[in-house]
């Protein structure tokens, strides 16, 4: 006998039309609203703080976090996507690391960067950021804190919802620089000196999901 299996072809597209599509934006750009949309969820981090330099440091804090449902009535054609660059590393010759920059989508939900570790004497870690407007928002974990004291491993980044704060880099020896943030939004960790001052970590940027 001869079967001839049934046409699947408009099913199968059916389904495809309806999976979920991700996009990943680690740059900024502007987001465009696919026909037929019924809602988007959108997930964020901010840019991760960076650390300081001199002795046993402070670490960067990790970027916010923030999550929301937008219904697709609520969405204009197109939205501007911002992602929050990483917190700039303390130089050798001075300073406190960077805060890192705010994610957004549009003006629906944003997330706030992690402030950079500090370089006042104390080498406290920064503060982790904040999420806003979302669903639901988390603060970033804050930067270890740092002793200047010599002989003393430095503070570790911080890390954001995603992880990738940067490990205390402490070799034993007279210098280590800090190590930068890894994954979206982590926090860099403090640089160790016990002579010349040397660079310490940079935050890692931010991301949006949508």
């Amino acid at each position: 006998r001869t079967y001839t299996l049934p046409d699947t072809s408009g099913i199968l597209a059916l389904v495809a039309a309806s999976l979920p599509i991700n996009r990943v934006y680690t740059s900024n750009s502007a987001w465009t609203k696919p026909v037929g949309l019924k809602y988007v969820v959108v997930e964020m981090v901010g840019g991760g703080g960076g650390s300081t330099n001199q002795s046993a440091c402070g670490g960067g804090g990790g970027g916010g976090y923030s999550r929301k449902i937008i219904t697709a009535a609520n969405l204009l054609s197109t939205v501007t996507v911002t992602i929050g660059v990483g917190g700039s590393a303390g130089l050798a010759t001075g300073g406190s690391g960077g805060t890192g920059g705010t994610s957004s989508f549009g003006s629906h939900c944003s997330a706030s960067g992690g402030s950079g570790g500090g370089f006042d004497g104390s080498e406290y870690g920064g503060s982790g950021g904040v999420g806003s407007s979302g669903d639901f928002n988390s603060r970033g974990q804050g930067g270890g804190g740092g002793s200047g004291t010599l002989g003393v491993p430095p503070g570790i980044g911080g890390n954001s919802y995603f992880g990738g704060g940067a490990p205390s880099n402490f070799g034993g020896g007279g210098q280590d620089t800090g190590t930068g943030g890894t994954a979206y939004g982590g926090g860099g960790s403090g640089a160790k000196s016990t002579g010349s001052n040397v660079v310490g970590g940079a935050g890692a940027a931010g991301v949006v999901i949508v």
